[in-house]
């Protein structure tokens, strides 16, 4: 029978939506809907249909990905996976949840997460719930007050229950991240901080990592949140662990002791230590908390340890801590003086006398200055840098000027921040001939000197490096082209609007609204941006993720030390393919760890040495493992930007958990990754199975 003409019409629709097929649910389908950021219809649904299917290993990764796409509208989707069977599922819910949030939706996660841990048992999710919890962003004190009063109360059930260790990690991760929040200082009910205090002597037989962990976490809480009294903070010194110690010793340097005294004698005792972590963490943390307050002694022994880690820190601090003329000024003249003759230069000899450099010359200038030559002429621009360093504190930009034509580009930078520092615009045809570099950082640090410039080859000198770096099309030079552009719409106006129109089109999305503000701020008419993204790079195929779940990365150092790291492609496999795909094509070879934060972290793999030299696309996050110590993470500077750059952790840094992404977790070496310094070298990276 055929239909009248209208119920067919209004029928077509239906017959149309029932002949599309449905959308494959694979793991392959859910990953690359999660790498494009769900930004399809389609790709939604494929998250959406993955996070109920009956396979327990597509769960976990759907309802992962909908978290991370940070969309508070999603936020019941994945309350529905905190009832899931799956108690690895209802865990990775729980974190999810925390993600969804991030932007504008604590209150609709909060709901979920506190009922899911009056019903929950299985001492793992517990740990996800209260984690995630604490970490959703807080602005009332009433609230964090509340959100305490709940994750204390679940201490107390878990420590009465006898749990096992790792829901009271995860309790104390939610107090450490709630503590952090500023609405959390001096704001946490006394009955929670005597609960974090006993945390913070949490002991069970056999001492796991898991114990050590909570330990650490509350300690943590209790120094962020500035409420661990000298009493406490003694007992934490006193922990057989060196990273509990390393959790009160960073709080030294917090002011959260009030008292001088109290703190002047928690500091002492943590720069006796006997582990050089704790020592390093304790020069660091007199140094912020004292100053010249109680003299320069103390850096003048640690100058005298017998760990490089510690040595450093209290070189640096003999520069700020003692005053001109004192008698340090002997201690560091003596030590600049080693700096090992070019032919005889040993990976790593340089620094003691470095650092030792730049403090001569605030503390005697002229003794510096006899020091300065043999710094200027080494051939490694690390030393060159640290003579840069010190021709700003001489205030010689003589030194500066030859300086301003190094061949390393962060040489130059380090020189035109301090001749924007000691000459301002005198020295513009310098800055402006800085612009036909290509390296990120010396551009942005060009662009910033030129700021209030009235050089007339400003302008055209900045549009010409604009227009040759984009043309790389390479989104980690993202930096440098919105420096690029900052500048350009300070000291530009409307006669340069048709040489920045094709930037509203531009690949990177934050490009072309900038360049849009730029034409609207001079014109009074703002052009709508119309990005044209880039292709997303390929996501690793089933079998790459295969082969990277039974990998491991190993980097041989130029020193002679080891270091090998597992993957995590389960977590984060985009970026554990990025980093193993470099290593494979030779592409680390050669480079360094330019960044080291001592007794925390190092950061390296970039093929300029610097913060801002990365490897061409972007990454996105994969916010998911911790960062114990161990791990082994990617580097960022704001939201899906890692750069293919690493950082190796040999210490506790749970604050830079839900914020950065972990690939791996180092299984030999994590004693190499404490004694590297600045510009240690990677001679191979390989991967093995």
């Amino acid at each position: 029978m055929r239909l009248r003409p209208a119920l067919a019409l209004a029928l077509a629709p239906l017959a149309a939506l029932r002949a599309q097929p449905a959308p494959r649910l694979t793991l392959d389908a859910v990953l690359d809907a999660e790498d494009a950021r769900a930004a399809t219809d389609e790709q939604l649904t494929v998250l959406k249909a993955s996070a109920r299917d009956p396979s327990r290993a597509l769960r976990v990764v759907a309802v992962r990905a909908l978290g991370r796409l940070q969309r508070p509208s999603l936020i019941p989707d994945i309350a529905a996976a905190l009832g899931d069977a799956s108690p690895e599922v209802r865990a990775v819910a729980a974190t999810a949840l925390l993600d969804a949030a991030a932007l504008d939706g604590t209150a609709e996660a909060r709901t979920p997460l506190i009922f899911r841990l009056t019903v929950e048992r299985d001492p793992a999710v517990v740990g996800a719930l209260a984690e995630a919890l604490g970490w959703l962003p807080e602005r009332d004190t009433a609230r964090v007050a509340g959100t305490a009063h709940t994750l204390a109360a679940h201490a107390r059930t878990a420590l009465e229950k006898e749990m096992p260790s790792v829901a009271l990690r995860g309790v104390a991760h939610g107090l450490f991240g709630l503590a952090r929040q500023p609405a959390a200082r001096h704001g946490l009910p006394s009955d929670v901080v005597r609960r974090l205090t006993e945390l913070a002597g949490y002991h069970r037989s056999g001492g796991s990592s898991a114990d050590v962990e909570v330990r650490v976490l509350a300690a943590y809480a209790l120094a962020a949140a500035e409420h661990a009294s000298e009493v406490a903070l003694a007992a934490v010194l006193a922990d057989p662990d060196p990273r509990v110690r390393a959790a009160a010793t960073r709080a030294v340097g917090s002011g959260m002791l009030t008292d001088t005294a109290a703190a002047e004698r928690v500091g002492r005792r943590a720069l006796a230590d006997p582990a050089p972590s704790v020592r390093s963490l304790a020069v660091s943390a007199w140094a912020r908390r004292f100053g010249v307050r109680l003299g320069c002694a103390p850096f003048v022994a640690a100058a005298h340890d017998s760990a490089t880690s510690v040595r450093l820190p209290a070189l640096d601090a003999l520069g700020t801590a003692c005053e001109a003329g004192s008698p340090a000024a002997a201690l560091l003249d003596s030590v600049a003086g080693t700096l090992p003759a070019p032919r005889g230069t040993v990976a790593g000899a340089w620094h003691a006398s470095s650092h030792a450099l730049v403090a001569l010359a605030a503390v005697a200038p002229e003794r510096a200055r006899a020091r300065l030559g043999a710094f200027v002429s080494s051939p490694d621009f690390f030393v060159r840098e640290y003579a840069a360093r010190a021709a700003v504190r001489l205030r010689d930009t003589a030194t500066l000027h030859r300086f301003a034509g190094d061949a390393h580009p962060n040489v130059r930078t380090s020189t035109l921040e301090g001749l924007s520092a000691l000459s301002g615009h005198a020295e513009d045809a310098r800055y402006v001939a800085a612009l036909g570099a290509g390296d990120s950082q010396l551009l942005q640090a060009a662009a910033k000197a030129l700021e209030r410039s009235r050089d007339p080859a400003a302008v055209p000198a900045l549009l010409a490096a604009l227009d040759r770096v984009s043309a790389e099309r390479s989104e980690t030079q993202r930096d440098a082209r919105l420096a690029l552009l900052e500048r350009v719409r300070e000291l530009g106006d409307s006669s340069v609007v048709r040489r920045l129109a094709p930037y509203v089109a531009d690949f990177d999305t934050l490009v072309a609204m900038r360049a849009a503000d730029a034409i609207g701020a001079w014109t009074g008419t703002r052009p709508t941006p119309t990005p044209k993204l880039m292709p997303r790079a390929p996501i690793p195929d089933a079998r790459e993720r295969a082969a990277l779940s039974h990998s491991q990365v190993v980097l041989t150092m130029a020193d002679g030390g080891t270091v090998v790291f597992r993957l995590f492609p389960d977590v984060a496999p985009t970026n554990v393919a990025r980093v193993a795909r470099l290593a494979r094509a030779g592409k680390l070879d050669g480079l360094t760890f330019h960044r080291v934060v001592l007794a925390r972290f190092v950061q390296g793999a970039s093929p300029g040495a610097n913060e801002y030299a990365g490897w061409g696309a972007y990454s996105r996050d994969e916010f998911g493992a911790s960062h114990r110590r161990g791990a082994v993470s990617m580097s960022t500077r704001g939201y899906d930007t890692a750069d293919g750059q690493i950082v190796l952790h040999d210490a506790d840094n749970f604050d830079y958990d839900h914020r950065y992404t972990v690939i791996g977790e180092i299984v030999s070496g994590v004693d190499v990754v404490a004694r590297m310094q600045e510009g240690a070298i990677i001679r191979r990276a390989t991967v093995r199975p």
